[in-house]
């Protein structure tokens, strides 16, 4: 069985509703078990999470980084956390004594779905062809991976 694990920005304190919401939206959707974690969360957060989701007949866990676009932290951190080397996407860990494989999901805002995912903000917020302008925002990034997905998601709008 797989089972879900959302990884994004976000602090204890300030709240992370966009991961909340997603996990709840893909465990309503995969009737499996999803769970988030907040980027600075600690080792001791991450083996307890993956210890929960390894629990039963979970022998893959997805792992989202819902990120816009490639990072760092998407590309390097967050397979070390779940227990692959930097750069890894897949691979096989042991979690309380099982093996179990892992799968890193690239961000989402390179995914040519996300053209779906534009089309129906854009439209349930009132916006009509050749009457709406859009400004896409992004914040940057010293590699230039956010500005790509930023270029990419224009040429979709």
């Amino acid at each position: 069985m797989k089972t879900v694990l959302i990884i994004s920005h976000g602090s204890e304190e300030r709240g992370n509703d966009a991961a909340e919401l997603q996990a709840q939206r893909v465990e309503a959707m995969l009737g499996t078990r999803v769970r988030y974690l907040y980027k600075d969360c600690g080792d001791a957060e991450v083996k307890e999470t993956l210890s929960f989701l390894a629990r039963g007949n979970t022998d893959e866990i997805v792992v989202i980084p819902l990120f816009f676009a490639s990072s760092f932290f998407s590309e390097n951190i967050v397979p070390k956390k779940v227990g692959l080397d930097e750069g890894e996407r897949f691979g096989s860990i042991d979690v309380d004594g099982r093996r179990v494989r892992i799968r890193i999901t690239k961000p989402f805002g390179t995914d040519p779905h996300i053209r779906g995912v534009i089309g129906t903000m854009l439209s349930r917020n009132g916006a009509e062809p050749g009457r709406t302008a859009v400004m896409l925002i992004g914040h940057g990034s010293e590699d230039g991976e956010n500005h790509s997905a930023v270029e990419f998601n224009t040429g979709i709008v």
